[in-house]
């Protein structure tokens, strides 16, 4: 399990909201809030065989309202 340093604010399986952003708790990568509106996070994320999709994608949606982003990602992976 990896630690995370940043102050969580809600957890979704592996996942959990920061005041960073988006970050895994079972392996190490992170979604720094600044790119959050980047196109696709869904679907490249959801690539990874590890990877709860729901989870992720429930994590991410939180993470949108939290840090204010407005994203046009595509609904599902």
């Amino acid at each position: 399990m990896v630690q995370v340093d940043s102050e969580i604010i809600a957890t979704f399986g592996d996942w959990v909201v920061t005041d960073y952003g988006i970050e895994c708790t079972y392996t190490n990568y992170f979604i720094a809030k600044e790119r959050l509106p980047e196109p696709d996070w869904i679907h490249h994320v959801c690539q990874n065989t590890w990877v709860n999709k729901v989870d992720f994608e429930n994590a991410f949606k939180h993470a949108l309202d939290v840090h204010n982003v407005i994203s046009h990602q595509k609904e599902h992976y």
